[in-house]
């Protein structure tokens, strides 16, 4: 995760992350569930972009679903950041 806007300015592995707006985070809503909610990678499929950060679950046949971390429940856009290194091919 990017800390800035600069690769320069280093590079999130896992902590918490805050997101104050920009693209790619349109929804801060779901990013604020109960605490220890999973927030996932998005698809085109069924977000606005593939990448985006959402709270719901991949179901669509042939795409992958991945943990990027958690809600912490704090109604403050903030999530604990710390992708899961597996990943799951939904089926056809």
């Amino acid at each position: 995760l990017a800390i800035g806007t600069d690769f320069n300015e280093g590079m999130l592995l896992r902590g918490f992350a805050r997101f104050q707006g920009g693209t790619g985070y349109a929804n801060y809503s779901s990013l604020d569930n109960a605490g220890g909610a999973k927030i996932y990678v998005g698809n085109s499929t069924t977000h606005s972009a593939s990448g985006n950060m959402t709270s719901t679950l991949n179901i669509t046949n042939n795409q992958f679903v991945r943990i990027l971390g958690y809600s912490t429940g704090t109604n403050n856009n903030t999530i604990y950041f710390n992708p899961d290194k597996s990943y799951i091919e939904n089926g056809a």
